[in-house]
């Protein structure tokens, strides 16, 4: 099966891919074996942090010491999770009033 070319933001329709900008911005350059602990073991994740490399998100490079692959968010990728977080903190802090406030004028309109 042709795997297809994601673009934009579309990217982060497929499974995990915000979970691990998410992971990247809280513990900063991590190897990929700690990103699949702490994301997903799922045997796909290398071609998830693959095509996140080859969105300018992620730099994946070698460490020569412990000869493991490094994670890291590229500025453009620290850029997003930042925008990620914030999201994510809105989401969280809403509270149900909030949300049918916001709805108001919606159905009043």
């Amino acid at each position: 099966m042709a795997q297809r070319k994601t673009t934009g933001a579309a990217i982060f329709e497929e499974k995990h891919m915000i979970s691990i900008i998410l992971y990247l911005a809280t513990n900063g350059p991590s190897r990929k074996i700690d990103i699949y602990e702490g994301v997903s073991s799922n045997p796909r994740m290398p071609d998830k942090l693959n095509a996140l490399e080859s969105t300018g998100l992620v730099v994946q490079y070698m460490d020569p010491v412990s000869r493991s692959t490094i994670v890291n968010l590229s500025d453009m990728g620290s850029q997003v999770a930042d925008l990620l977080m914030s999201v994510d903190k809105l989401i969280r802090t809403a509270s149900p009033a909030d949300v049918r406030s916001d709805l108001r004028p919606l159905r009043e309109g």
